[in-house]
């Protein structure tokens, strides 16, 4: 009987699932959630809510409502699909955002701003159920990573207003969205080296031998 030597898997751990494919998600999840309350400055009345002429409940309601109900929506299904394409999802999510992010900057009304409120929603909640897809097959070590997600990412809604009134002061508020730019380019270009990387150190199947045999038998033991 041919003698054959073990096969050597280089499977990763943890379902498959390498660390660094939570670093993509979990920057765009934290620039999301900074997003939800960039509206808003230390000021009693936002500048945003002044220059176009919204009553403080139609703010609310466009300008942060909008954005939690369509984050909420893309959060289960970015959960479902990111277990499985966690690089597409993400992908996509950062295209929503970006797209959001230069309707609210570019606003002219409340009709445009809700538009990209809710574009950039939807992307933030993506992100968001892709860390909780990808947390879940880590295992132990996924929880412990998306819980520092989760306290970045509200660090990053309490110093929104702050970073944005200093923008405002500085620029105009909507510097504040195109300031996102950067950050969501950093964000895709971190998911795509994780998605290549991933890709490079996948296990390969062994290749066959002569007569299609994993490994060439060996001659007879003496």
């Amino acid at each position: 009987m041919p003698n054959v030597p073990p096969q050597r898997s280089d499977a990763a751990p943890n379902g498959g699932v390498r660390w660094w494919t939570l670093i993509g998600p979990a920057m765009t999840t934290i620039i999301g959630a900074f997003l939800v309350t960039a509206v808003y400055g230390t000021e009693q009345m936002p500048r945003m809510q002044l220059e176009l002429l919204l009553s403080g409940q139609q703010f609310l309601l466009q300008g942060v409502v909008a954005y939690v109900v369509a984050a909420a929506v893309a959060l289960p299904v970015g959960f479902l699909l990111g277990a499985r394409f966690p690089t597409a999802v993400t992908v996509a999510a950062v295209v929503l955002m970006a797209i959001g992010v230069l309707l609210t900057a570019f606003a002219a009304g409340g009709g445009m701003m809700t538009v990209g409120r809710v574009l950039t929603g939807l992307g933030a909640g993506a992100a968001a159920g892709v860390i909780g897809a990808l947390a879940r097959r880590i295992g132990r070590w996924g929880a412990v990573a998306a819980m520092v997600v989760v306290a970045f990412g509200l660090l990053s809604i309490v110093a929104a207003p702050f970073v944005s009134q200093m923008f405002s002061d500085a620029f105009g508020f909507r510097t504040t969205f195109f300031a996102a730019i950067p950050l969501l380019l950093a964000a895709l270009l971190a998911t795509a080296i994780s998605a290549l990387v991933s890709y490079a150190l996948a296990p390969r199947p062994a290749r066959p031998g002569p007569y299609g045999m994993p490994n060439p038998p060996q001659g007879p033991h003496r």
